[in-house]
């Protein structure tokens, strides 16, 4: 086993202005990103990414905005700042990539790669652009997880002293992330 050891440029960046978001992977989970992205103050969705048609259907069924089925068309026709990412996570890497060459910021769902080499990639497209990548876990900021952290927190506890808490998230395993680094 080799070990790769990638170097990460850290510090914060203020956001004041709204940031116009291409959302690459429309399956579930990009599907229940797109809530987020609406709602939120400071984002804007302009295009989605996909190259399946049910995504494209979906898309122009429920959302605002234009589909692509890749990146190269939709900065091509749109402006944006970022690209959110939520491709099944073998597709990370390149879209991630794909992204950062373009000069765009970027928002990539958990895991950031699935293998050390892919990782590598992405920290040399990350050195080599003045564009921010950051990791998200939207998980921990859904209702049923603050609740539970609230339970936890703030005294006096309505659930006594945690001594263990198990967790099952099957529903983000689907036949599209089958295989592709899906737990």
């Amino acid at each position: 086993m080799r070990l790769v050891l990638i170097s990460i440029r850290a510090h914060s960046v203020a956001v004041n202005d709204a940031m116009r978001f291409v959302m690459a992977g429309l399956g579930w989970w990009g599907r229940s990103w797109t809530d987020v992205l609406k709602i939120h103050p400071k984002a804007q969705l302009v295009a989605t990414v996909d190259p399946s048609t049910d995504a494209r259907d979906w898309s122009r069924e429920h959302l605002a905005v234009e589909h692509f089925p890749d990146l190269d068309s939709a900065f091509y026709k749109v402006e944006a700042d970022a690209v959110l990412v939520t491709t099944p996570p073998k597709l990370h890497s390149p879209v991630l990539i794909k992204a950062l060459e373009h000069g765009k910021h970027v928002l990539v769902e958990k895991p950031l790669a699935t293998s050390p080499e892919d990782a590598a990639k992405i920290s040399d497209a990350v050195g080599k652009s003045e564009a921010k990548v950051m990791i998200g876990q939207g998980y921990r900021f859904m209702d049923s997880a603050a609740i539970l952290r609230q339970a936890f927190e703030f005294p006096p506890s309505t659930m006594g002293r945690a001594v263990s808490i198990a967790a099952s998230v099957p529903a983000w395993v689907s036949p599209l992330n089958a295989g592709n680094g899906a737990p």
